[in-house]
């Protein structure tokens, strides 16, 4: 049983960590892509309710997601394209309404904003290249996970 739980600890730690560091890495591309200027055509708030159920109380908690729903235009040489699209990597619904606000406040419909695409994918397209704190959580988290299976196995072995 002990080594299950070791490998389980040991896979989710890789994983994360794995999926972190390859945030980071298309994250640091994204940096050098060329750039278009975009036209915001919708700048809102799109509200996702979510239900989960709590085992432990046994009850339903229902939670309402906020995600800043931001549809864009432009052109790449003269080929159209539209996203919606704000940050490279992994993209989370806000807990809090502010939150989501304060990413749609940024960008008013109608306006112009340059944005960056992939010049080997022109479609896929960001307005703001997105902050490292999520990824290096990721890879830290994914670390500890790691350190605390091999940490597990090794006394594990001493109390043999």
């Amino acid at each position: 049983m002990e080594k299950i739980l070791v490998l389980i600890f040991l896979a989710v730690g890789i994983g994360l960590s794995m999926k972190g560091v390859w945030d980071l890495v298309l994250l640091k591309r994204t940096e050098n892509w060329p750039t278009a200027f975009a036209t915001i055509k919708t700048s809102s708030i799109k509200i996702e309710n979510k239900t989960y159920l709590d085992k432990e109380r046994d009850r339903v908690i229902e939670k309402d997601k906020f995600w800043p729903n931001i549809e864009y235009e432009y052109f790449v040489g003269s080929t159209h394209y539209s996203s919606s699209r704000v940050t490279s990597g992994t993209e989370y619904g806000y807990d809090k309404k502010s939150e989501a606000k304060k990413v749609v406040d940024k960008y008013k419909a109608g306006k112009e904003y340059q944005i960056r695409y992939n010049p080997n994918n022109p479609e896929y397209s960001i307005l703001e290249i997105a902050p490292k704190e999520k990824e290096l959580a990721m890879i830290i988290f994914g670390c500890l996970f790691s350190l605390f299976a091999i940490a597990f196995w090794f006394i594990s072995k001493l109390f043999k």
